[in-house]
């Protein structure tokens, strides 16, 4: 029957289901629907999918599932327990620490509240990347408190846990600058921009469309 991806494209939380959708081979097997948001829906509820009579909302949820169902117990969402974990670590990292941070900032702008971006949000996403860049640091350096070294969130490995985080760290930047001031966060989004698929016409062209309708809130 296929799956049925309800989206908006001015969702960075659709660009994680979307690089999922795209590592896992399903574009041929989904059908999109974008939401009509002018109708009332809210931008909260996209993504979502229908999958024969299974719904689903939650980006971080719905990349899970995916790749748990149509995975074939690939390395995007290891089997084994351990390594299972890391990637629901970063999951959690971002849908709790990443995203909300996204939504103080871009809020505001959204439901016409303000014209402007307040410095304390910017300052609570700063505090999000330096956790991003800390933690990245330490897997490198090594020791019992970090991570498996590479170049990926959870080591060697592209897993949900970089598709889910990388488009949120591409919006964020928007408002925070990142290069120098955190490198190895840096290194890794360059690292996912050159090697996930799909990177430049998801991640990218959303960021993009992204930059234009947070300008015209700002200007208007």
């Amino acid at each position: 029957m296929g799956i049925t991806l309800n989206l908006h494209p001015l969702s960075p939380a659709v660009g994680g289901v979307l690089l999922a959708i795209k590592a896992l081979g399903l574009d041929d097997q989904v059908v999109r629907k974008e939401v009509d948001l002018s109708a009332g829906q809210s931008l909260h509820t996209v993504p979502s999918i229908e999958d024969g009579g299974f719904c689903l909302w939650n980006s971080h949820a719905i990349v899970a599932y995916l790749a748990s169902a149509y995975g074939e117990g690939g390395s995007l969402y290891p089997q084994d327990l351990q390594k299972r974990a890391k990637v629901d670590q970063w999951l959690h990292f971002s849908s709790s620490i990443l995203y909300n941070r996204l939504m103080d900032m871009t809020e505001p702008l959204w439901t016409k509240r303000s014209k402007v971006v307040s410095e304390e949000a910017c300052e609570r996403a700063e505090a999000a990347f330096r956790m991003l860049d800390a933690q990245l640091d330490a897997q490198l350096e090594g020791g019992p408190a970090s991570g498996p070294a590479g170049p990926w969130l959870c080591g060697e490995d592209m897993t949900i846990a970089d598709l889910c985080c990388v488009p949120l760290v591409a919006a964020m930047e928007i408002f925070v600058g990142a290069s120098r001031h955190f490198p190895r966060m840096t290194a890794w989004a360059e690292h996912c921009r050159t090697h996930v698929p799909g990177y430049v016409s998801v991640v990218e062209a959303c960021r993009q469309r992204y930059i234009a309708i947070i300008t015209s809130k700002m200007t208007a």
